[in-house]
Protein backbone atom coordinates (compact mmCIF):
# COMPACT_ATOMS: atom_id res chain seq x y z
CA UNK A 1 0.00 0.00 0.00
CA UNK A 2 1.08 3.52 -0.76
CA UNK A 3 2.65 5.84 2.22
CA UNK A 4 2.23 9.54 1.18
CA UNK A 5 4.99 9.83 4.17
CA UNK A 6 7.20 8.16 2.32
CA UNK A 7 7.93 10.61 -0.18
CA UNK A 8 7.74 13.12 2.39
CA UNK A 9 10.77 11.76 4.18
CA UNK A 10 13.45 11.45 0.97
CA UNK A 11 11.59 13.97 -1.48
CA UNK A 12 10.64 16.79 0.27
CA UNK A 13 13.17 17.21 2.84
CA UNK A 14 15.92 16.61 -0.42
CA UNK A 15 14.40 19.87 -1.66
CA UNK A 16 12.71 17.89 -4.62
CA UNK A 17 8.96 18.86 -5.08
CA UNK A 18 6.97 15.86 -4.57
CA UNK A 19 5.40 15.52 -7.98
CA UNK A 20 9.04 16.45 -9.75
CA UNK A 21 8.42 13.52 -12.41
CA UNK A 22 6.09 14.48 -14.55
CA UNK A 23 8.57 16.31 -17.20
CA UNK A 24 10.54 13.25 -16.76
CA UNK A 25 7.81 11.06 -17.64
CA UNK A 26 6.77 13.08 -20.54
CA UNK A 27 10.49 13.24 -21.80
CA UNK A 28 10.32 9.27 -20.90
CA UNK A 29 13.63 9.82 -19.46
CA UNK A 30 12.65 8.88 -15.61
CA UNK A 31 16.58 9.21 -14.80
CA UNK A 32 16.69 11.97 -15.42
CA UNK A 33 19.64 11.92 -17.63
CA UNK A 34 21.48 14.97 -18.69
CA UNK A 35 21.00 16.66 -22.04
CA UNK A 36 24.58 15.41 -23.80
CA UNK A 37 25.51 15.38 -27.84
CA UNK A 38 25.16 11.30 -27.44
CA UNK A 39 23.53 9.49 -30.09
CA UNK A 40 21.06 7.75 -27.93
CA UNK A 41 18.90 4.75 -28.85
CA UNK A 42 15.81 6.36 -29.21
CA UNK A 43 16.74 10.25 -28.60
CA UNK A 44 14.75 12.65 -29.74
CA UNK A 45 14.32 16.41 -29.66
CA UNK A 46 13.84 17.28 -26.07
CA UNK A 47 11.76 20.33 -24.67
CA UNK A 48 14.50 20.25 -22.26
CA UNK A 49 17.16 22.69 -21.97
CA UNK A 50 18.49 20.00 -19.35
CA UNK A 51 17.67 16.52 -19.86
CA UNK A 52 17.44 14.00 -22.60
CA UNK A 53 14.64 12.78 -24.25
CA UNK A 54 13.52 9.16 -25.51
CA UNK A 55 10.89 7.75 -27.94
CA UNK A 56 9.94 5.48 -25.24
CA UNK A 57 10.60 4.67 -21.73
CA UNK A 58 12.59 1.72 -22.02
CA UNK A 59 14.97 3.71 -24.25
CA UNK A 60 15.28 5.83 -21.39
CA UNK A 61 16.26 2.95 -19.21
CA UNK A 62 18.70 1.72 -21.56
CA UNK A 63 20.79 5.03 -21.69
CA UNK A 64 20.64 4.93 -18.17
CA UNK A 65 22.51 1.51 -18.41
CA UNK A 66 24.88 2.73 -21.02
CA UNK A 67 25.73 5.91 -19.26
CA UNK A 68 26.84 3.82 -16.28
CA UNK A 69 29.33 1.72 -18.70
CA UNK A 70 30.90 4.69 -19.26
CA UNK A 71 31.37 5.33 -15.64
CA UNK A 72 32.77 1.88 -15.26
CA UNK A 73 35.20 2.22 -17.96
CA UNK A 74 36.71 4.94 -15.47
CA UNK A 75 36.22 2.98 -12.75
CA UNK A 76 36.37 -0.97 -13.25
CA UNK A 77 35.39 -1.76 -10.13
CA UNK A 78 32.66 1.02 -9.67
CA UNK A 79 30.48 0.75 -6.36
CA UNK A 80 27.16 2.18 -5.82
CA UNK A 81 28.57 4.69 -3.87
CA UNK A 82 30.45 5.65 -6.35
CA UNK A 83 28.04 5.31 -9.21
CA UNK A 84 25.55 7.87 -7.22
CA UNK A 85 27.93 10.00 -6.66
CA UNK A 86 28.98 10.49 -10.35
CA UNK A 87 25.37 10.27 -11.33
CA UNK A 88 23.76 12.96 -9.13
CA UNK A 89 27.06 14.67 -7.97
CA UNK A 90 26.80 17.29 -4.69
CA UNK A 91 27.43 20.02 -7.15
CA UNK A 92 27.41 20.38 -10.78
CA UNK A 93 26.67 23.33 -13.85
CA UNK A 94 23.82 23.61 -16.06
CA UNK A 95 24.07 23.96 -19.58
CA UNK A 96 23.52 27.67 -19.72
CA UNK A 97 26.14 27.88 -16.92
CA UNK A 98 24.29 28.10 -13.51
CA UNK A 99 25.28 26.13 -10.94
CA UNK A 100 22.99 23.28 -9.03
CA UNK A 101 23.11 21.43 -5.98
CA UNK A 102 22.23 17.47 -5.48
CA UNK A 103 21.19 15.74 -2.52
CA UNK A 104 23.52 13.08 -3.29
CA UNK A 105 23.92 11.73 -0.02
CA UNK A 106 20.62 11.26 0.37
CA UNK A 107 19.93 10.04 -3.23
CA UNK A 108 22.60 7.51 -2.15
CA UNK A 109 20.81 6.35 1.53
CA UNK A 110 17.87 5.93 -0.24
CA UNK A 111 18.67 4.00 -3.39
CA UNK A 112 20.94 1.63 -1.12
CA UNK A 113 17.80 1.10 1.17
CA UNK A 114 15.32 0.39 -1.99
CA UNK A 115 17.77 -1.81 -3.74
CA UNK A 116 18.69 -3.86 -0.62
CA UNK A 117 22.52 -3.01 -2.51
CA UNK A 118 25.33 -1.40 -0.01
CA UNK A 119 27.14 1.69 -0.56
CA UNK A 120 30.56 -0.29 -1.24
CA UNK A 121 28.80 -3.33 -3.13
CA UNK A 122 30.79 -3.31 -6.59
CA UNK A 123 28.14 -2.80 -9.28
CA UNK A 124 27.56 -5.38 -11.87
CA UNK A 125 26.06 -3.94 -15.03
CA UNK A 126 25.06 -7.29 -16.82
CA UNK A 127 23.22 -8.65 -13.51
CA UNK A 128 19.01 -7.74 -14.10
CA UNK A 129 17.81 -8.40 -10.84
CA UNK A 130 20.58 -6.11 -9.22
CA UNK A 131 20.14 -3.17 -12.43
CA UNK A 132 16.24 -3.48 -11.61
CA UNK A 133 16.88 -2.53 -7.89
CA UNK A 134 18.69 0.08 -8.50
CA UNK A 135 16.93 1.26 -11.49
CA UNK A 136 13.74 1.15 -9.76
CA UNK A 137 14.65 3.07 -6.36
CA UNK A 138 16.51 6.06 -8.62
CA UNK A 139 13.09 6.24 -10.63
CA UNK A 140 11.43 6.37 -6.98
CA UNK A 141 13.82 9.22 -5.84
CA UNK A 142 13.69 11.57 -9.23
CA UNK A 143 10.34 11.58 -9.93
CA UNK A 144 8.85 10.98 -6.26
CA UNK A 145 5.02 10.74 -6.01
CA UNK A 146 5.12 10.72 -9.74
CA UNK A 147 6.19 6.71 -9.59
CA UNK A 148 2.78 6.12 -7.91
CA UNK A 149 0.91 8.11 -9.84
CA UNK A 150 2.05 6.88 -13.21
CA UNK A 151 1.49 3.29 -11.70
CA UNK A 152 4.18 1.94 -9.38
CA UNK A 153 5.41 -1.16 -9.67
CA UNK A 154 2.92 -2.60 -12.04
CA UNK A 155 3.86 -0.34 -14.52
CA UNK A 156 7.57 0.47 -14.28
CA UNK A 157 9.33 -2.67 -13.54
CA UNK A 158 8.31 -4.25 -17.03
CA UNK A 159 9.19 -1.15 -18.52
CA UNK A 160 12.50 -0.81 -16.37
CA UNK A 161 13.18 -4.67 -17.22
CA UNK A 162 12.69 -3.97 -21.17
CA UNK A 163 15.28 -1.09 -20.80
CA UNK A 164 18.15 -3.32 -18.51
CA UNK A 165 17.62 -5.83 -21.39
CA UNK A 166 18.55 -4.40 -24.38
CA UNK A 167 21.06 -1.97 -22.78
CA UNK A 168 23.01 -5.51 -21.56
CA UNK A 169 22.62 -6.87 -24.87
CA UNK A 170 24.63 -3.52 -26.05
CA UNK A 171 27.10 -3.72 -23.28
Amino acid sequence: EFDSGFYQKYSIKNGRPSFSGFGAIDRNNPLNIRLTDDNWKGKVDSPSKEFEAFDTMSNGYRAGLINLQTYQERMPKMTLSQMINTWAPPKGVKNDGTPYTNPTKNYLKFVAEQSHVQPDTVIDLANENMMLNIFRAMTMFEIGESYHVQGGDEYFLEVITKGIQAGINDL
